[in-house]
């Protein structure tokens, strides 16, 4: 992926501001993001189900409409993780790539798709641990 990037595609926060034609979401909402990105035109998006959308990987660091919203401190683009780029300290996140999470829980943690699954994979189908078996457990998250 082109330089200069920022990375992470999933992530937990608040909507501090909403662009204009935004419908959906409201300042202070706590959402999460999802790099899947949905065309809703596709057959796929179409019926539902999203995660085969046809268009799905054309805009690998950039939002879905093709550009560039992120900048750095000069002003200049930078190029997101599948048009998420959650690593920063803001973000620029299409809709389509939001779930909003219960407000009442005050929560900015939370996580879906790889956030779970990659964890699970890794026991299960890496380190192949069983029941009974004693684990140690070290991770890394970033946080704003």
């Amino acid at each position: 992926m082109p330089p200069p990037l920022i990375l992470g595609h999933e992530a937990a926060g608040e909507v501090v501001e909403v662009g204009e034609g935004v419908d959906g979401f409201a300042l202070g909402d706590h959402v999460v993001s999802s790099f899947i990105y949905m065309c809703g035109k596709c057959r796929f998006c179409s019926a539902g189900r999203p995660v085969l959308c046809l268009e799905q990987g054309k805009a690998i660091t950039t939002l879905p409409d093709g550009t560039l919203r992120t900048r750095d401190a000069r002003g200049a683009p930078l190029n997101a993780l599948l048009g998420c780029g959650v690593m920063a300290e803001y973000a620029t996140v299409h809709g389509d790539n939001l779930v909003r999470i219960d407000r009442r829980s005050r929560s900015t943690r939370g996580a879906v798709g790889c956030g779970v699954t990659t964890g699970v994979g890794a026991v299960i189908n890496t380190a192949k641990v069983t029941p009974g078996s004693t684990v140690a457990v070290l991770a890394a998250a970033a946080s704003a």
